[in-house]
This record gives C-alpha cells, structure tokens and sequence, in this order.
C-alpha cells in the first residue's frame, strides 16, 4: 500500500502469497458484513479491496494510481486542482485530458502515455427505477409491479423543491432495478499495474440506510460487465406508518479501481393515511 521497496527479493514471493491469502480473508469478512448488515464496516473492507490491487492508500489522491503521478510533487497534483482535476473520476470523464495535463506542466511524451492509460479504466453509468407491488392482486407467483418514478418533494409554500421523492403505500413490497453499462470499451482484462495477477473487474452495489444512528446494509450484489452492460434488482418494504420519510442509499463500489465509486440517493416516502397526521423526517 506503501510501495516500499522489499529488502530480498524472497519478499516479492511473500506478498504474493500474502495478498491472494488477503482476497480470501477480505472475502469472508465481506460476507459477514453482509449477514450482520453492517453496511460502514462492508464498505470499508471493499475499500481495502482496492487499495492492495491498485498498491495505494485510502489517504492518497486516486490520482496516484497513474504512472506519471504515482510519485508526483505534491504541487503538481496542486496544479491540476486549480485546473478543476481533483481526483480520478475528473480525468477520467474530462473531454480533454491532454490540454489539461499538457496546462499542469507535463511532457507532451507523458501526456500521451497518461492519455493512453486513461483509456483503461471504465466509465460507468448507472441508473434506477422503483417498482411498487400493486395492493390488490393475485397470489406472489403472479404479482404485479407498477413502476413509481420520483417526484419533486413540494415544500411548505406549495412550490416544488430540488429533493426528488418516491411516494408509496405503508408497508408495500418495492422492487429497485438498478442499471449498469460503460459509455467506453474498457479492455477485458482491469488496469492493475501493481498487483501479481490479471483480473476482470467487477462491482458491489450496496443497498442501505447511511445514517449513523441506523448504519443498516438491506442487501449487497456482486455483478460484472462482460457485455458492457447488465443489471441487478433488490427486494425491500416500506415502512407500515403513513406520512414516513426515509433516505436509502444505493453505493456502487469497483472490486479493482480506487476512486471510482459512486453514490444515489433514494428519497422514499410512505403515504399519509387518515389516522396518522405526522409531519415526514426532514432529509
């Protein structure tokens, strides 16, 4: 994580065995995560994940995960801050990476090669939808979901706010779809210059509720691109009171790269019903 130089070369050999026994230790203690619902302690174990195949610290800029800026002066990650690159993701989605890079000072000879490692790494895009299980129907073998798009949250002025919210009935069965593909070809094979063997990448999507006070995982998947693109679905309940809001997060986590997670939102909020006159939790 370090990248300190072994003193005897019968080390390498050591690490190596030491980081595939990792993966199966990291492994087991992810699926215990899971069956404890501790979503914090499952997200820092994935980060784990990618910092000893990508040979980095979680204190480090994702940035450093390039060759030319593994061992970069700080003030040359400073530079391409000021020039609106502040971690990976920026470099990796900027339209034009060489004009920024060339502006930071590099060569134009480590411009392309940085370019051209760019290219490796996945772009992703992820997208959702929630379904709600229709009240009055047949048996589970034949249940029926209607989908429940998200609405603008209206505020006390009856304006309508930037908070986007799914409204759906105490206690019903929701159905999330989540949607993944590249918006690139990334290749098969994962960009991992410092870790002893070739793997594909792949992706956690971690269903929860964030807040301190709850720190609950509800359900946690594990899918791969092989196709560019591909799906997965979770199974959950809405509270049974009426006129309740809750705040689910949905982590999208890589097996392989640093820095290139991401995070939505899902604002759900039950149905007031006309025994309970509650006010819904601010978010």
């Amino acid at each position: 994580m370090f990248q300190l130089p072994v003193p005897i070369a019968d080390y390498n050999t050591d690490l190596k065995s030491a980081l595939d026994n990792a993966m199966r230790i990291l492994q087991a203690m992810l699926d215990i995560c899971t069956e404890e619902a501790q979503l914090r302690y499952a997200l820092d174990v994935i980060l784990l994940f990618q910092c000893l195949i990508q040979a980095t610290h979680p204190a480090r800029s994702s940035l450093r995960a390039l060759k030319h800026l593994r061992s970069a002066e700080p003030s040359r990650l400073r530079r391409l801050s000021c020039l609106g690159i502040h971690s990976l993701p920026f470099l990796v989605e900027h339209k034009c990476p060489a004009a920024v890079l060339l502006k930071a000072g590099f060569t134009d000879k480590h411009t392309h090669e940085i370019c051209e490692e760019l290219k490796k790494f996945p772009r992703l895009r992820v997208s959702t939808r929630l379904f709600v299980k229709e009240a009055e129907g047949a048996s589970d073998d034949e249940a029926v979901f209607e989908h429940s798009p998200p609405q603008p949250l209206r505020q006390g002025d009856g304006r309508e706010g930037e908070t986007l919210v799914h409204t759906v009935r105490p206690g019903a069965d929701l159905h999330l779809e989540v949607s993944l593909k590249y918006s690139n070809l990334p290749p098969q094979v994962a960009f991992t210059p410092n870790f002893h063997k070739q793997k594909t990448a792949g992706w956690f999507l971690l269903l929860g509720d964030a807040d301190e006070d709850v720190d609950e995982l509800i359900a946690l998947r594990r899918v791969h691109l092989h196709s560019g693109k591909t799906q997965a679905s979770f199974e959950f309940s809405a509270p049974d009171v009426g006129g309740a809001s809750f705040l689910l997060t949905l982590f999208v986590c890589s097996d392989t790269y640093f820095g290139l997670d991401q995070e939505i939102e899902l604002c759900i909020r039950t149905e007031a019903t006309g025994d309970i006159d509650e006010a819904p939790r601010e978010i």
